[in-house]
């Protein structure tokens, strides 16, 4: 349950203190997701037109 408060207030592990990713693009893009306010994340367009050109 204090996972989800925590979350819930915005305080989240930065992700690359958790799980590195060697893809910079793809980590941004989940930071970007899960950011606490609904207004500051990309929308479904736009996350898809992020993977489509980083696996170009």
């Amino acid at each position: 349950m204090a996972k989800l408060q925590a979350i819930a207030q915005g305080h989240t592990v930065p992700l690359d203190d958790a799980r590195p990713w060697p893809f910079a693009t793809f980590e941004h893009l989940i930071t970007a997701c899960l950011a606490p306010d609904p207004d500051r994340r990309p929308t479904a367009a736009e996350v898809a037109a992020a993977l489509t050109e980083a696996g170009q």
